[in-house]
């Protein structure tokens, strides 16, 4: 028996050392890849591995999401600075923010709604989806929680914002950015924060804050090696452009990586050679920033928003140069754009608003039908509970229901005699209330015409004039009686010939008392209603 246990054991133990040598190779494998995925460097190598791991294994479904957003990721930088993207990358990243959410990994969530966001605003031209998804990656985890995720994620909603001509929006977005950047104290993306500030304020025609914002970025680039951050170079030549240094102007401008804004690049380079007198390259770089700007105005509306900065300064080119005409048609075109750019804001942030209560109302719905089977299993179980207590006590149940209903049944009886002499009485009632009503009349009109005094007036008298009272002003009535319930007769008379607008000698007239008694009934009423 003991031969027997030892080789069970042995393998046993075998195979556990290789379940977890096997487990802990697949997260290295993991975290390799991971980190090919986040450097400019090595994204093919991600790729490689993404794949390779597709064609010869059957991972998890979660791995398979986590892969997914490796391989986007991966792609995203490969081609950053490229205008071209492989199709599919929407749906890969598509793919991959269903099944993270479906497995409810926040972080993950976050950084896979983060790169959809990038992907489809950067290489897709679909601004209100990547609007919701940059929101959706902000509003799963707070700053404090995921700081570089919406750190990226403030910087690229301050490019669409941008875009859609929401200047004020975008510079909220690159500040929130750069506070987080300052917790990480990372140079590259603090001067970048900067940069970008200095962009947008330099579109917004205030100079000051642009040229502060200038200043921090050549202070802070200084002891940085500025060529890990290309997207510098074009601001550096428009600073070095202004203050009339061309050679340093042309060499950043021509340094500038391939973007959506080298069609304004190649302008400054033509303007740069038009300064320096050399028209053949004047004329080259102009007819290049002309069909790069051609190219760009016909792929999407997203990139044609995008050339209203370009536009701007080619209409001031053609001025300096004395081409009026085509100045006026750049104008033109520039206030069409304007125009279309307003309505297209308006049309993206609508829809990204719609998307936004779309996914709310799924996952309300999504909630409501867990609680829903939530409640369904609890409600079985409680019936199944009661129902032998219900059994047993069926018996008391329907004797206490039988005592009720001929209780019910005697209070009805009595009801029904309350309500046969309500109607006797209610059917009395008009009969003298039309009496007294018709009397009241009569006397109403004399004492308002002053025909005659309440001098010598009975207590039917005074009850017929309140009767009629009541009868033409309603709302005077219903306000006393809310007010002043408890008032006798002559004092609720004063009170009604007061509301309707006569002075204390009229109504002491009309009621044939003294002024010393109308002042008496006016400190009663008042007593009487503290």
């Amino acid at each position: 028996m003991t031969n027997f246990k030892c080789p069970f054991y042995l393998a046993l133990w075998a195979c556990a050392v290789l379940c977890f040598a096997s487990c802990n190779n697949d997260k290295k494998l993991m975290l390799k890849i991971e980190d090919y995925a986040n450097h400019m460097v090595h994204p093919d190598s991600a790729i490689i591995l993404v794949d390779s791991i597709f064609a010869n294994d059957h991972p998890s479904e979660k791995t398979v999401g986590l892969l997914q957003l490796f391989k986007a990721k991966a792609m995203f930088r490969k081609y950053y600075y490229t205008i071209d993207i492989p199709t599919g990358v929407d749906s890969i990243i598509a793919s991959s923010v269903a099944i993270l959410e479906k497995h409810g990994d926040k972080m993950r969530i976050a950084e896979a709604y983060a790169y959809q966001g990038f992907i489809l605003g950067t290489y897709y031209a679909r601004p209100a989806e990547a609007l919701f998804s940059l929101e959706r990656a902000r509003n799963v985890v707070a700053d404090v929680e995921q700081p570089w995720t919406n750190n990226i994620v403030y910087d690229e909603l301050a490019t669409i914002y941008e875009s859609l001509d929401n200047l004020d929006m975008s510079i909220e977005c690159v500040k929130k950015g750069l506070q987080l950047q300052k917790k990480f104290k990372v140079t590259s993306a603090i001067i970048m924060g900067n940069h970008n500030l200095n962009v947008l304020y330099d579109e917004k025609n205030q100079q000051d804050s642009a040229e502060y914002y200038f200043h921090k970025v050549m202070r802070d680039s200084a002891n940085f090696d500025s060529t890990e951050v290309p997207q510098f170079y074009e601001t550096f030549g428009q600073y070095y452009f202004r203050h009339n240094q061309l050679q340093r102007a042309k060499y950043y401008f021509e340094q500038v990586p391939l973007s959506r804004n080298l069609a304004l690049v190649q302008l400054y380079l033509a303007r740069i050679a038009r300064r320096e007198h050399r028209p053949k390259d004047e004329q080259f770089h102009m007819a290049k920033s002309i069909h790069i700007a051609d190219s760009l105005e016909k792929t999407s509306d997203w990139n044609r928003f995008a050339l209203r900065r370009y536009f701007r300064k080619l209409a001031y080119y053609y001025k300096e140069t004395g081409n009026y005409r085509q100045e006026s048609k750049t104008l033109e075109k520039l206030d069409s754009l304007n125009e279309a750019a307003k309505v297209y804001s308006i049309t993206v942030g609508n829809k990204a608003n719609q998307m936004e209560r779309d996914y709310e109302s799924n996952l309300l719905k999504v909630q409501h039908r867990k609680q829903v089977r939530t409640m369904l299993a609890l409600i079985v179980v409680v019936a199944l509970v009661l129902g032998f207590l219900i059994y047993v006590g069926v018996r008391k149940s329907l004797k206490a229901v039988r005592e009720r209903l001929n209780r019910a049944k005697q209070k009805s009886y009595q009801q029904a005699y309350q309500i046969g002499k309500l109607k006797v009485q209610m059917e009395e009632m008009p009969a003298t209330l039309t009496g007294k009503i018709a009397e009241g009349k009569l006397l109403f009109e004399n004492i308002a015409t002053g025909k005659t005094t309440m001098k010598d007036w009975s207590r039917a008298d005074f009850d017929s004039y309140i009767s009629y009272a009541r009868f033409v002003d309603r709302d005077i009535f219903s306000e006393l009686d809310k007010t002043h319930q408890k008032l006798s007769t002559k004092p609720l008379i004063f009170f009604y010939l007061w509301k309707k607008g006569m002075t204390d000698s009229e109504i002491a007239r009309a009621m044939e008392v003294t002024n010393g008694s109308i002042r008496t009934m006016r400190y009663n009423i008042r007593k009487l209603h503290k």
